[in-house]
C-alpha cells in the first residue's frame, strides 16, 4: 500500500511502502533490506553506460545539498518481471544527477522512484512515477540497513570451511570442489588471505548440487584489488544477460562475502552477490548475474538480480536488528545465527 503525507511547505507528496514481505519461517528472520535490490549502496555512486535490472537504491550518504548519486546511460530497474507488488524500482537517499558524463539521461524502466534530495536527469518510462518524500519516509532505512549489513557480512565471514570442500589453485585459477554431500545443502569455503590476486582470472565452483548454498568468504583486509574474473559455477558460465541466456542454476544461492574489505576493485563476469558492505568498490567492464552491495559503489557495469534463495539460519545474532524484510525474486531469505558456529540450514520455499 502506499500512503501521502504533508512536507514543508504544504506540498503533498507521496510516501512509499517498503518491498514487499516474503512470509518468513517462524524460525527464520529478514535478510537485511539491501537483498531486496540488484545495487545497493549507502554512499556515494558514480555509474556511467550500465544497467541495474532490478529495484536499485543509492543512499548518497544523504547528502541533500550536492549531488552525491552521479548516473549517465544508465538503466535502472529494465526488467519488470523482478519488482515486487510494491513497484518500488528506484530509491535515492541523496542528490541524484542523471545525466553525469553522458549525452543520455538515466532511464527508470519499471516501477516508481522516490527521493529526498533534488533530482535531475532520470526520465521515468512505462506510466510510473519519480516521487519526493521525506527521508524517513523512503523505502528503506539507508542507516539501519547500512548496520545490518555489517553484521551480516562479520557473520558470515566467521563460518568455517564445510568438511570435504577442497581449495585448489594455479597461476590463474581457483577450483573450489565440494567433494562429499553436505546434510544441510551449505557449501562454504574460507578462503586464505591472498588466494584472490590480480593474477587469478578464473574462479570454479564444482560439486555442489542444483539448489545447494555457495557461500565463499573472502578474508582480505583493506585494499583489495582484483583482476577480471569469470566465475563458473558446476559447469555453467556466467557471461549470460537477460536476452541471451539464462543464468547458473546456483547464481541465486551464491555470495562472495568480502566482509574485511574496504577498498574493492574488480571486474569480470560474476554469479551470485558481491557483498561488500564496508568497502569502496569499483567495478568496471564487467557483469554480475547477481547483486552488488556496496559502501560506495562506481563504475560501469551490468546487474542482472539474482539475490540467494535457499540460506536461513534459525536463531538472530545478538544485535543484529531484524530490518524490515524483503521481496525477493527467487523467493527466499537469510537470517544470522546468534552464537559462532551456528550451522546455515537451507530451507526451500513452499507455495
Amino acid at each position: 500500500m502506499s500512503f501521502t503525507c504533508a512536507m514543508a511547505g504544504g506540498a503533498t507528496v507521496l510516501a512509499a511502502t517498503a518491498v514487499p514481505a516474503y512470509a518468513a519461517p517462524s524460525n527464520c528472520q529478514a535478510l537485511p533490506a539491501s537483498f531486496g535490490y540488484t545495487e545497493f549502496s549507502p554512499g556515494t555512486v558514480s555509474e556511467v553506460h550500465g544497467d541495474s535490472d532490478g529495484p536499485t537504491a543509492y543512499g548518497g550518504n544523504g547528502n541533500t545539498a550536492s549531488a552525491s548519486i552521479n548516473t549517465g546511460n544508465f538503466a535502472i530497474s529494465n526488467n519488470q518481471a523482478l519488482l515486487g507488488s510494491g513497484n518500488v524500482g528506484f530509491v535515492a537517499g541523496g542528490t541524484v544527477n542523471g545525466s553525469t558524463g553522458a549525452a543520455n539521461s538515466t532511464a527508470l524502466h519499471y516501477g516508481n522512484g522516490y527521493y529526498d534530495g533534488n533530482i535531475t536527469g532520470v526520465t521515468v518510462q512505462n506510466g510510473y512515477s519519480l516521487n519526493a518524500v521525506s527521508a524517513s519516509n523512503l523505502p528503506v532505512d539507508f542507516g539501519g540497513t547500512a548496520g545490518q549489513d555489517a553484521s551480516f557480512a562479520t557473520q558470515l565471514g566467521a563460518l568455517t570451511t564445510t568438511p570435504g570442500d577442497s581449495i585448489s589453485s594455479t597461476s590463474s585459477s581457483i577450483t573450489l570442489t565440494a567433494t562429499a554431500p553436505s546434510a544441510n545443502g551449505d557449501y562454504i569455503w574460507d578462503l586464505p588471505a591472498g588466494t584472490l590476486t590480480t593474477s587469478i582470472s578464473s574462479i570454479f565452483v564444482s560439486g555442489v548440487p542444483a539448489g545447494g548454498s555457495v557461500i565463499v568468504n573472502v578474508p582480505d583486509s583493506g585494499v583489495v584489488t582484483l583482476g577480471s574474473i569469470n566465475v563458473t559455477l558446476d559447469g555453467q558460465t556466467s557471461n549470460v544477460t537477460p536476452t541471451t541466456g539464462t543464468a547458473p542454476t546456483l547464481a541465486g544461492t551464491t555470495i562472495f562475502d568480502f566482509y574485511k574489505a574496504t577498498t574493492l576493485t574488480l571486474a569480470g563476469e560474476w554469479s551470485g552477490v558481491l557483498y561488500a558492505p564496508a568497502a569502496s568498490t569499483t567495478f568496471s567492464h564487467g557483469h554480475v548475474w547477481g547483486s552488488i552491495d556496496a559502501a560506495d559503489l562506481s563504475g560501469t557495469n551490468e546487474s542482472t538480480y539474482g539475490p540467494l534463495s535457499t540460506l536461513c539460519v534459525a536463531t538472530p545474532a545478538a544485535g543484529l536488528p531484524e530490518g524490515r524484510p524483503v521481496w525477493l525474486a527467487a523467493g527466499g531469505l537469510i537470517a544470522v545465527g546468534s552464537a559462532a558456529g551456528v550451522m546455515l540450514r537451507r530451507r526451500r520455499r513452499t507455495v
